[in-house]
């Protein structure tokens, strides 16, 4: 690095015209190289981006309507007090270490300047006017460059395998016979297939499986998928803008240190470990099948969607799947989408970096609700630490919240009851409308306390999906749903609310998986008897291992225990009613239901007037339409209306005495 540029003037940014769309331009030059001193310090030599290089590169003004050619970098920006000196028009700018090592590793590639656009350079990331305006030009501003470059960071030990397993697995042969395949399993979709056809698919299905289980595994002492796996969890991944950056893009290269893919090859390797995750729920590296997928899973349909098919989806649907998404502004998990939202023009939100992240978040969570109704209640998470100091009204998804839990109880309960994809699911537009109100910032419900909670379990242990060994899974999972029967026993049995022992075995069994279940293919389906004779071995015949003949239901059942259960907890209610709900619910808390929801939600007193929303529940035993009389007046005074209907019912036919 060339130590001198730390005696220039700092960079001084020019203002833009925005009547005429200007953006800034970086022309970086090919990287020079220097010699350099013996002598350099130890604290100056952490700078470096590379030792002995200078990084120089030159700004223009160019207007977006003028189709200037240039090409977006997406990279992360990495730790903002590890910063490296480069030199802009003859003055000094600082960037993050990150950005230095792809402006480095850029600059070696090229013989004459090359026109990029870079955030961290062509905003002024201190004029919160400018950065606003800019960001909502962004969809536009990577829709028109020439290709995008993702940096994924330098090398290390495991990158390069990870990307020759990526090449490997996505090389025309494999990738030609899955979509062939893919193509004769849905020529006959609609139609019966004869038993030798049948025979012929899963044959080539077997095949297919075990080459690219092979050339996961065929290099030395990393398995393939696990550096697949490491690949996907370096920081770019999570950043929320990498899905306007990709999506937008005309073209897109990963790169990782010297090495390059297109992006399409790695969105083939994702949709080729999705396929083998869904046909091989056992599989032993399944922990890092379901990495690979997830991180990848939200980025990729959402560039193929618009790729292949010119769709958007709409920012409930985004905002909806943020779980592993962040940005170093909260702002960002909102501002990042509007990009990509098909309704976006509609809601017509106004990117403006000097509201508070509190005032954004209640922006668009009010939005959300007049367009989508009480669905938006059902992400929303109370934590621990909120319940002591609460810092935004509990109503409000805090969409930066790094907590993870499973799949929302109203997805799943609607697949018990309607057997609906989520797409499917929408309210009335008189149900949106009537079913909420609002005062400043507190929101208004018409609905009905149903009991109170009076006890809860343990939650279910973390990082169960990390554990390659079913048994130690299953060992686990058996000793959780045996101290939670224990508990009940202790606290309620004499009183149980449920007719007789069967009816009472069913709500141990079907509570921790909200009533529903992972098929063989991943796909949701309501649970039935089988899956009880999984949760008696459980809990009355393990000892250290599955019987090889139950194993594969086993698996299943221990699997959706993991996923749905994730971040919550067991609760028993005052009347006997066994739920799940929230990881951080507590004696006393109340299971309400509301006008226009599709399932319980817990709340907590949070003043002598309020309540703050812990969240939602699935508690067996009991129907909406038990929880409501003739639209009037409760006998302690409470409003309460007649639903129109059961829209969620975790109630076995017979199971409950009719109150």
């Amino acid at each position: 690095m060339d130590w001198d540029c730390l005696t220039l003037p700092s960079y001084q940014y020019q203002r833009l015209e925005n009547a005429k769309r200007e953006i800034r331009i970086i022309y970086l030059q090919p990287l020079e190289q220097q010699n350099t001193n013996e002598n350099t310090s130890h604290d100056k030599s952490k700078y470096h981006a590379s030792k002995g290089t200078i990084i120089r590169c030159t700004l223009d003004h160019v207007s977006l309507d003028e189709d200037p050619r240039y090409e977006a970098l997406s990279y992360a920006w990495g730790n903002p007090k590890e910063v490296c000196p480069i030199e802009v028009d003859g003055q000094r700018a600082f960037t993050t270490a990150n950005l230095a090592s792809a402006l480095s590793e850029l600059g070696r590639r090229i013989c004459s300047p090359r026109a990029l656009w870079i955030d961290a350079l062509c905003i002024n990331q201190k004029d919160n006017e400018e950065k606003s305006h800019q960001v909502q030009m962004m969809g536009e501003i990577f829709r028109q460059a020439d290709g995008v470059v993702v940096w994924l960071g330098q090398e290390d030990g495991t990158s390069a395998s990870a990307l020759s397993v990526i090449r490997q697995i996505t090389l025309p042969d494999l990738w030609g016979r899955y979509r062939a395949y893919l193509r004769r399993k849905k020529t006959k979709v609609d139609q019966t297939r004869t038993m030798k056809e049948e025979a012929n698919l899963l044959d080539e299905e077997t095949e297919i499986l075990a080459e690219l289980d092979s050339r996961l595994d065929h290099n030395g002492q990393v398995a393939g998928l696990d550096a697949f796996r490491l690949l996907v969890d370096r920081p770019w991944f999570e950043r929320v803008w990498v899905l306007q950056e990709v999506a937008m893009s005309k073209d897109a290269l990963v790169m990782c240190g010297p090495e390059t893919i297109p992006w399409i090859r790695l969105d083939r390797a994702h949709r080729l470990i999705s396929f083998l995750r869904r046909r091989k729920l056992d599989h032993k590296m399944g922990y890092a099948l379901k990495e690979v997928e997830n991180r990848l899973w939200l980025i990729c349909n959402v560039w193929f969607d618009l790729h292949h098919f010119q769709k958007k989806r709409s920012l409930w649907y985004l905002v909806g799947n943020l779980s592993r998404l962040k940005a170093s502004n909260p702002r960002d998990l909102v501002y990042a989408l509007l990009g990509l939202a098909a309704d976006a023009e509609q809601l017509q939100i106004t990117i403006d970096y000097s509201k508070t992240v509190n005032d954004v978040f209640i922006e668009v969570a009010t939005l959300l609700l007049r367009s989508h109704g009480l669905k938006l209640l059902s992400h929303c998470l109370l934590t621990l630490e909120e319940r002591h100091r609460p810092s935004r009204p509990s109503w409000i998804p805090d969409w930066s919240s790094s907590e993870e839990v499973g799949l929302t109880l109203r997805v799943l309960q609607n697949v018990v009851q309607k057997g609906q994809k989520e797409s499917e699911l929408t309210e009335s537009e008189n149900t949106v409308a009537t079913c909420w109100s609002l005062s400043k910032d507190v929101l208004i419900l018409t609905g009905h306390v149903y009991d109170s909670i009076q006890c809860a379990g343990e939650p279910l242990p973390k990082n169960l999906d990390k554990l390659k060994d079913i048994n130690e899974k299953a060992e686990i999972v058996s000793n959780w749903l045996k101290d939670f029967r224990a508990l009940y026993n202790q606290k309620v049995a004499p009183k149980t609310p449920y007719l007789n022992p069967r009816h009472l075995t069913a709500a141990f069994w079907c509570t921790p998986i909200a009533d529903c279940i992972f098929g063989t293919d991943w796909k949701l389906r309501p649970a039935d008897s089988s899956d009880e004779d999984i949760y008696r071995m459980l809990t009355d015949h393990f000892e250290s291992s599955l019987d090889s003949k139950s194993e594969p239901r086993s698996t299943r059942y221990i699997h959706s225990i993991i996923y749905i259960a994730h971040g919550r907890r067991m609760f028993i209610t005052s009347k006997g009613y066994i739920g799940l709900g929230s990881f951080c619910i507590v004696p006393g808390d109340f299971v309400c239901v509301f006008k226009g929801a599709d399932v319980p939600f817990v709340l907590g007193n949070r003043e002598s007037t309020s309540f703050e929303l812990v969240g939602e529940a699935y508690v067996h035993g009991i129907r909406e339409e038990d929880c409501w009389f003739k639209e009037g007046v409760t006998p302690n005074g409470l409003p309460y209306f007649k639903s129109t209907a059961p829209r969620w019912s975790s109630r076995r036919k017979g199971e409950c005495p009719d109150p």
